[in-house]
């Protein structure tokens, strides 16, 4: 398989095409695209989609369910509860038409995934008729597979809802997507080769970059969703009008993060059970009996000027939480285990850089310059500037920054809370002791309501203070400046 370098911090190439938007899916609220098509069974039909994942639960990428009492009868492609990727196909006493289950298993939270499934029951080779691709390349290693009869028809037709973001299970619609996806396809009546969707090229051989689709043949009832429409993310822009209901989704869920610019989130698997973790692993809840545990960033950088915001609300009753780290990798092993094996912290006690107690304000690093900068409050926006390139670290709240603070000060530092000498090593960020606190990451991409609407110098992120002259954490930007 080759790997996808174009998804993580190092990667360094412009791709031909650029996918501009993605739509960001939470399985706490049941977040879905649903729509009823009027034709009838269907032997032959393409699905695309690129996606990012978060949680790790079972989730639909697409299915249907038919509106009658009769949950069985039914159709999905999804990844299952052991991160398997799994078609299947069951009539109306709950038994297999068709399967197939990966023996490959797909955790990482950190990158996209493009998948192609092609239903072409025509096909006079019986082990060409379900076909699944990632990243280019054909899937053919299955704990099942039941390939489908010839001629057999998939169930499409009036009786049935169509979904994108779920896929329902023996109880209903209970396998909500948890991520990201981007550039959405359905083709009917055509079996479409993979490549019409993305390719390797002579520049970058090892990495499967997204096609244009948009001249693709899509059929009756076929559709391509982009998610350019803020206000209409179930858009159908193949020309079919082909329109889905949105459910669940507000524009908020419109984002930048897509297959042509990941951009960086905290790592669901990192976690334990210290906080819960939504909206594409950027909205961290603590419990209220557990203060420990870590949330782990999907990048590290080594160089550069990076700025990202978190808004904080916490139990004011509450001391010491939540609290924020930018540690040195090299310090800390990525991982769910801590040092008596059990889910939670990393295996070892990172050196960090710096450290921000959220609820005094109070700020530490291996040569802190301020103290105490007063407690915040419910709502509070954090922002944060780490300069790689001459080390220091500023930060500021809610557009005022501590130690009036000057992050374009370069060498001289002015105004940094915390100053180092750069070594060259990589550094990442790390949330902690969540008691009772909640902590909205905005990377580029925020979970919460921006007023004004800043971006980096090269046009990425939507924050709500000024960057100043700091770039938001995503692969272009990684590419240039990290």
């Amino acid at each position: 398989m080759p790997i996808n370098s174009f998804l993580y911090p190092g990667a360094k190439f412009t791709p031909p095409y650029k996918v501009t938007n993605s739509c960001r899916f939470d399985d706490g609220s049941s977040d879905h695209l649903s729509q009823s098509l009027s034709s009838s069974f269907k032997s032959t039909w393409t699905w695309s989609g690129w996606v990012k994942r978060a949680n790790l639960t079972s989730s639909g990428l697409f299915g249907n369910q038919r509106t009658d009492n009769n949950i069985n009868s039914r159709f999905k492609l999804f990844f299952n509860s052991s991160d398997q990727i799994q078609w299947e196909i069951k009539d109306s006493t709950g038994n297999d038409d068709s399967a197939l289950k990966t023996n490959r298993l797909f955790r990482d939270v950190s990158a996209w995934y493009h998948i192609v499934f092609i239903y072409d029951t025509t096909n006079g080779t019986a082990g060409d008729r379900l076909q699944l691709y990632v990243n280019g390349t054909r899937e053919t290693s299955f704990a099942t597979e039941d390939q489908a009869g010839s001629n057999f028809g998939s169930l499409w037709s009036s009786d049935l809802k169509h979904y994108v973001g779920v896929a329902n299970g023996n109880s209903g619609l209970d396998h909500y997507f948890d991520g990201y996806m981007a550039e959405v396809v359905f083709i009917d009546g055509s079996a479409v080769a993979h490549t019409e969707f993305g390719e390797f090229d002579s520049d970058s051989p090892n990495i499967w970059k997204p096609k244009d689709v948009s001249g693709l043949t899509f059929g009756s009832d076929g559709y391509y969703l982009d998610f350019k429409n803020s206000g209409s993310l179930g858009a159908d822009v193949s020309g079919n009008s082909n329109n889905f209901t949105v459910n669940n989704l507000t524009s908020a869920d419109q984002t930048t993060d897509t297959c042509t610019n990941n951009y960086c989130t905290m790592l669901s698997h990192t976690l334990g059970s210290y906080a819960t973790i939504s909206e594409g692993n950027l909205k961290l809840v603590g419990n209220s009996s557990s203060d420990s545990g870590n949330s782990l960033s999907s990048f590290a950088f080594s160089s550069g000027k990076w700025y990202w915001e978190m808004k904080v609300s916490e139990d004011t009753a509450s001391v010491n939480y939540p609290q924020f780290v930018v540690f040195k990798t090299t310090d800390v092993k990525y991982g769910r285990q801590n040092n008596n094996g059990s889910d939670g912290n990393p295996a070892t006690s990172p050196t960090h850089v710096i450290g921000m107690t959220m609820s005094d304000g109070y700020f530490s690093g291996t040569s802190f310059t301020s103290g105490t900068t007063g407690a915040s409050s419910n709502g509070d926006i954090i922002q944060f500037f780490f300069d790689m390139d001459n080390g220091a670290f500023y930060a500021g709240r809610n557009g005022t920054l501590f130690n009036s603070a000057n992050p374009a000060s370069g060498a001289s530092k002015t105004g940094a809370l915390v100053t180092w000498t750069p070594d060259g090593r990589e550094y990442a960020i790390t949330s902690t002791n969540f008691l009772n606190s909640v902590i909205e990451f905005n990377f580029g991409n925020p979970t919460f309501s921006i007023s004004s609407g800043n971006s980096d110098g090269n046009g990425y992120g939507n924050f709500e203070y000024d960057p100043q002259g700091y770039y938001a954490l995503n692969t272009k930007n990684l590419a240039e400046f990290g």
